[in-house]
């Protein structure tokens, strides 16, 4: 190896870009790093971020999902109860009908026999037993203690013995009190 002197010019410009190179690179790879550090710390919060984001989304999704299935249940017994006690009505108003038209007949003497009689209102609760059935399970308890109301007064229809006017006429009467008492269950029962 030659001999270099410090004190040559050259010598020392070459140090002096050597160690200039070597400062750049070492500021350069530090930056680097550096720079990557910042860079792997911002994504590494930012992927936490989303996952935060992705568990609240997932969380607002869930309470929207049991809220608005809720609602849809609960619209969906309100419409199941509306229809059963529309049916309840109009089958409480055909047997009421029924009785009355029966108890005409009875009054004039339009009638074969107290038997046909008997057979006009007897064939219109098949309905109104129908509704109750489904009463049962989504009405209020009210409606099936009103019903067995008006069911004590079909025993009496069968049960007595006085004038078949007298019995449709107490059994028109008490089908026309059902009639009134399960409106107002209803209005009660659907916040009418």
């Amino acid at each position: 190896m030659p001999n270099v002197q410090s004190d040559d010019p050259w010598n020392l410009l070459l140090q002096f870009i050597c160690a200039l190179f070597g400062a750049g690179l070492g500021a350069y790879i530090a930056s680097r790093y550096t720079k990557k550090g910042e860079i792997d710390a911002m994504s590494a919060s930012i992927d936490k971020v989303v996952e935060q984001a992705k568990a609240t989304a997932s969380a607002v999704e869930q309470i929207r999902t049991e809220l608005s299935g809720g609602l849809w249940e609960r619209q969906m017994r309100w419409r199941m109860k509306e229809r059963i006690y529309v049916q309840l009505l109009e089958s409480v108003d055909v047997v009421a009908v029924a009785y009355a038209s029966a108890l005409h007949r009875a009054r004039t003497g339009v009638y074969a026999t107290p038997e046909e009689l008997i057979d006009i209102p007897t064939d219109s609760t098949r309905r109104l037993r129908s509704a109750m059935v489904r009463a049962r399970i989504f009405t209020n308890p009210r409606v099936i203690e009103a019903w067995e109301r008006a069911a004590e007064g079909d025993r009496e229809f069968f049960g007595r013995n006085r004038p078949i006017a007298d019995r449709l006429k107490a059994n028109l009467d008490s089908y026309s009190r059902l009639l009134e008492e399960l409106s107002e269950l209803a209005k009660e029962d659907l916040a009418l």
